[in-house]
């Protein structure tokens, strides 16, 4: 057992203090128990009172410091005001002593030259003493004791004691003046001695004398107090910085000595998983963080050794799987190629197999109509019907083609400067007469900037035909047609509302499908080749915009077609 010497104390009262030793079996354990208590605070609970510690620290300086430099510019005004009043006061005494002289060498030697700088060493005077007032005023506002400030008061009255003062001895010296020029030359010496004697040298002086000495004293002293100031700064400001690093240190030491092991721990299991020793296991020590992440980091190995054995079994089924998987695909793929093979080529049959037939068939129709032997008007007719429906199958295969080439990416625009509305303007006016028809009002607000957009004007008209035509077709009499054109944040917004029937919301998503009509459409009109909506939006796409459509079964459809405006364009002309 190794003892301690025995240290005995005696108190005020005469008590004897004796510390008994203590064995190193006790020390030991005491030193277990604060181990133990350690190793249950978290490690965060650490971390953060040692941040917020050294936070405290760090804003007890920042405020030293502020309040530092707040004295610190306090006791410098305080010095230069002490300094600025003592400097008024010498050179009041030096003003008064020049005023005095040159009374005296008026009296003395009789210089009436020197009545002029009488007079302006007289005004300078009483600058000098009021701006040693306002100074004196200043330091009264300025000090914040009551005691500074009743001594900054007792200077206001030595003030207002040499003002007096002054203006005696001037009256004297007035006196003086007055029996030299009434020739009483004697009584005149003797009245000028006594001035010079006991109210200059006697009176004034020692009034002056201690107003300097007690600015000197308080230039001093304010000098003093800064100083004091800086210097206890300096200690606190160094202690502070002391105890800072002291407690930085040791709680750097104790957060890296509590981090060191369990991450030397950690290091270890994964550089075990990452060799494949799925079996290893990390030691847990304590309750804080680590522990919990030890644990986490167990369980995390034993669902990977049994995830890895899980693996192993279901590996080699599902290669064999993935391999009948992929051949499949293929076949499927090579299915879908050709699928898409036949479309296309099927696309471009029936284009190229329908335009020359019905070229020739509107050749001949209008050779017949301008033929002059054939008077019989229904024979005309006949022809015109002939005409007009090669007409329409000729539009139709070309806007099959364009349909066809947009979405491959070669549509053909002829882009020119369009104004936008005064086309719309033009185009509803045209489709006025069948909305009258059709017993329906059409509206339109094109707003009052004009707006030009890159396009092709003519895909463009068709464009806005289409959106009318449709908004007519299934439009219910007595309804209305608004059509809006603004300018919108990426383009050109040209809006056609309508109050017809409307769309389910099942057949929204088939609307841009070709040769698609919903039922709501064939209900409301039989005729249609649905063809129109996908020219649209494939003119739209072309120009590079947008387009899509809201619709409430038979509360009315809403299309919304957005165009890039003029330099936006990104199409392929």
């Amino acid at each position: 057992m190794t003892e301690v010497a025995n240290v005995k104390a005696v108190g005020r009262t005469g008590a004897v203090l004796e510390f008994e030793p203590q064995p190193r079996a006790q020390r030991v354990t005491a030193a277990g128990f604060w181990l133990g208590v350690m190793s249950k605070v978290t490690y965060r609970t650490t971390l953060l009172v040692t941040v917020v510690f050294l936070l405290g620290l760090t804003l007890f300086g920042a405020g030293l410091s502020y309040w530092g430099a707040e004295r610190s510019r306090y006791h410098l005004e305080r010095s230069q005001l002490a300094h600025e009043v003592l400097e008024g006061h010498l050179r009041l005494s030096s003003e008064t002593y020049q005023l005095f002289k040159q009374l005296a060498d008026v009296i003395l030697i009789g210089d009436a030259d020197n009545r002029l700088d009488e007079r302006i060493s007289r005004s300078r005077l009483e600058a000098t003493i009021n701006k040693l007032r306002d100074q004196i005023a200043s330091e009264v506002a300025y000090v914040e004791t009551d005691e500074e400030r009743s001594d900054e008061k007792d200077e206001l009255a030595r003030l207002a004691l040499i003002e007096r003062q002054i203006e005696q001895v001037l009256t004297e010296f007035a006196e003086v003046r007055s029996l030299v020029e009434q020739g009483r030359q004697t009584d005149a010496w003797v009245l000028l001695s006594g001035v010079l004697d006991q109210s200059i040298d006697q009176s004034f002086n020692s009034l002056i004398d201690r107003s300097i000495e007690g600015e000197l004293e308080e230039v001093e002293e304010a000098d003093r107090e800064a100083s004091l100031l800086l210097d206890r700064l300096g200690i606190v400001a160094e202690i502070t910085a002391i105890v800072a690093v002291l407690f930085a240190v040791a709680g750097l030491t104790v957060l890296l000595r509590r981090l060191r092991r369990p991450i030397e721990n950690l290091v270890q299991g994964t550089e075990a998983l990452a060799a494949g020793n799925l079996q290893h296991r990390i030691s847990v020590d304590g309750y804080d963080e680590f522990a919990t992440l030890a644990h986490s980091f167990n369980a995390m190995a034993g669902d990977l050794e049994r995830n890895q054995r899980d693996l192993r079994h279901a590996r080699d089924g599902l290669e064999q799987t993935v391999a009948e998987r992929t051949k499949e695909l293929k076949t499927a793929n090579a299915r879908l190629n050709e699928l898409d093979k036949t479309r296309r080529r099927f696309i471009a049959d029936i284009s190229h197999e329908l335009r020359t037939p019905l070229t020739v068939i509107r050749g001949e129709a209008e050779i017949a109509l301008r033929g002059e032997t054939k008077p019989s008007e229904e024979y005309r007719a006949t022809l015109q019907r002939v005409v007009d429906q090669a007409a329409h199958t000729s539009r139709l295969v070309d806007d099959l083609l364009f349909v066809a080439r947009s979405e491959a990416g070669g549509a053909r625009l002829k882009l020119e400067p369009v104004a936008l509305g005064e086309l719309v303007q033009h185009v509803c006016a045209d489709m006025a007469v069948l909305a009258a028809r059709a017993q329906v009002e059409l509206a339109v607000r094109t707003g009052t900037d004009p707006i030009t957009v890159s396009g092709d004007r003519g895909r463009l008209k068709q464009l806005l035909i289409i959106l009318l035509d449709n908004a007519i077709r299934y439009s219910k009499p007595g309804g209305n047609i608004l059509v809006d054109m603004l300018p919108g944040p990426s383009g050109a917004v040209v809006h056609v509302r309508d109050q017809g029937v409307g769309i389910p919301p099942d057949e929204l998503e088939r609307v841009f499908d070709r040769f698609y009509r919903g039922g709501n459409a064939v209900r409301q009109n039989a005729e249609g080749s649905g063809l129109g909506l996908p020219v649209a939006k494939a003119i739209v796409e072309a120009h590079n915009g947008d387009i899509h459509i809201e619709s409430v079964l038979e509360g009315g459809t809403t299309v919304t077609a957005t165009l890039p405006v003029a330099g936006r364009l990104k199409a392929i002309a």
